[in-house]
């Protein structure tokens, strides 16, 4: 990855005293995030030329891509050379912006962070620089719980309109993690981190609502963005299951519809026929300031 010639010394000074962002001695930007395991060594950064072979080794491992609804399966080396070539150009895109000083421009830019890639730097290693070991990435939420159609278009679009800071955007998050790392707590205490640095109050994005989702049949993301203050969309008493008929209702499925409402609201997402077809019930989660608090007064052990 070779360094913008739009990053001079006075750009960099502007990017750290505006912004979260710090930059290693090879002028690579990078977030620093913290962990009681790792101090002084977590972080996302930009793509390197080197990740591939972790990317690839977790994108096409059994454990992790039917836990996502995308990128690509089975994932390839040119996949990972367009997303890493998309990444730096929307970094390039930014610096456009703030070397003029247009820092939340910059931020609608790139899609709210220029930053996705989970790095762990060695002992003795410099942070911002280490091994590639998942991706934590910041986006819109696209209001995938409701039916296809004109309705949801329209939120979409109005979600994607509003400017970086204003009142009424629904942000979200998506994470993945290279196999080796897992039981680590890295997602939980990274996107801790980037909540606290990026998301909220008084930081960037001036964030006030964050919807996310996960799989019904991944227990792990659900506990993650439970930790990190996020709580599962109650469905209304009155909502009948989807899968039950109106008026031809067992005892036991009246029941199972019981434990659906105490679980919380779910969608379905149908799979692609690369990752074997099939639908999955996907469970959405949801925290908003003027509703719940504070989003850290909602975090747990």
């Amino acid at each position: 990855m070779t360094t913008s010639p739009l990053l001079t010394p006075s750009l960099i000074d502007s990017i750290t005293a505006n912004t979260p962002l710090r930059f290693t001695t090879s002028h690579r930007p990078f977030l620093p995030l913290s962990h009681p395991l790792f101090p002084n060594r977590l972080s996302l950064t930009l793509p390197h030329p080197t990740d591939s072979p972790n990317k690839l080794a977790t994108l096409n491992h059994p454990s992790v891509y039917p836990m996502l609804q995308g990128p690509p399966y089975p994932y390839t080396s040119a996949d990972s050379s367009s997303w890493d070539a998309l990444l730096l150009s929307h970094w390039e895109t930014c610096l456009t912006h703030w070397v003029k000083g247009e820092w939340k421009e910059g931020l609608q830019a790139c899609g709210g962070c220029p930053v996705n890639n989970l790095r762990l730097a060695g002992e003795g290693e410099e942070l911002g620089e280490g091994e590639w070991v998942g991706d934590l990435g910041v986006f819109r939420w696209r209001f995938e719980e409701m039916e296809e159609g004109e309705v949801r278009e329209r939120l979409c679009e109005e979600n994607v309109g509003r400017k970086v800071g204003e009142e009424g955007v629904v942000w979200s998050f998506g994470f993945f993690l290279h196999p080796p790392h897992h039981g680590l707590q890295i997602p939980t205490h990274a996107l801790r981190s980037l909540l606290t640095t990026w998301y909220l109050p008084p930081h960037l994005l001036n964030c006030k609502h964050i919807r996310s989702a996960a799989f019904v049949n991944n227990p792990a993301s659900r506990r993650v963005q439970e930790k990190c203050g996020m709580r599962l969309v109650p469905l209304p008493s009155s909502t009948p299951s989807p899968s039950a008929a109106a008026n031809d209702e067992t005892a036991d499925r009246a029941q199972e519809k019981e434990k659906e409402r105490e679980e919380g609201l779910t969608y379905v997402h149908q799979i692609s026929e690369s990752r074997g077809g099939g639908e999955q019930r996907v469970w959405v989660f949801d925290w908003e300031e003027g509703r719940d608090g504070s989003l850290e007064g909602r975090f747990l052990d």
